[in-house]
């Protein structure tokens, strides 16, 4: 169990980055791994930018992660995925990104006398800057949707997340040890829906990684 693993999870406050790095660092330490975790900022108020670092490993110290270290990054917001993912994303890294930004509307709003000089970027804006910076190895797709049909809720969606990421195979732990982190951590009447939007987004990042053998 010497094996090290670098994620950083990022997205607005609100959006249950929290409850996400609760599961992952429980189904984690399940499987008999060391893990260390810190807020960068610390949360603070609601839709404010803020990531999470994830740390496993044997002889970890410190939560901290350096840049360009990460092995998976984990953003909930497609503007913070390209903030934060261009900053700390290993050459052998991937990137799991929502489609879906609920930013737009609240960052991009207000009256500017050159409005076009301040748009929120397009999904395609986003994969361009990282094909410019050389980073390629991204699966996005809309987890909002996702949450929604499976779960009834777009506040399922860090769990459709969770999913994605457990999909990738890059987290030596088994789904199942992640269902019961899910059960354990999930607010009471909910475990069901969000078991439903864990194997959703399993399945939609195998579903993505297929497209591309």
């Amino acid at each position: 169990m010497n094996r090290e693993l670098n994620m950083v999870v990022c997205g607005l406050t609100g959006q249950g980055l929290v409850m996400f790095t609760s599961i992952v660092s429980q189904a984690l330490f399940l499987e008999g791994y060391k893990v260390l975790t810190t807020d960068i900022p610390p949360i603070t108020h609601r839709y404010s930018s803020t990531y999470s670092f994830i740390k496993m490993g044997e002889n970890i110290y410190s939560p901290s992660i350096s840049e360009g270290e990460a092995d998976l990054i984990v953003a909930f917001e497609p503007l913070e995925a390209l903030r934060v993912g261009l900053k700390y994303v290993s050459e052998e890294g991937i990137i799991i990104m929502n489609e879906k930004s609920i930013a737009e509307s609240r960052i991009f709003s207000a009256d500017l006398s050159n409005p076009d000089d301040c748009k929120y970027p397009t999904i395609e804006d986003i994969l361009n800057y990282f094909k410019r910076a050389k980073i390629n190895n991204i699966l996005h797709f809309n987890a909002w949707d996702v949450a929604i049909q499976k779960a009834g809720t777009p506040l399922s969606l860090n769990i459709v997340m969770l999913g994605a990421t457990v999909g990738t195979d890059r987290i030596p732990v088994h789904p199942g040890i992640f269902e019961q982190a899910i059960a354990s951590t999930a607010p009471k009447g909910t475990t069901e829906a969000n078991l439903e939007a864990f194997q959703a987004g399993v399945q939609k990042a195998k579903e993505l990684l297929s497209l591309r053998s």
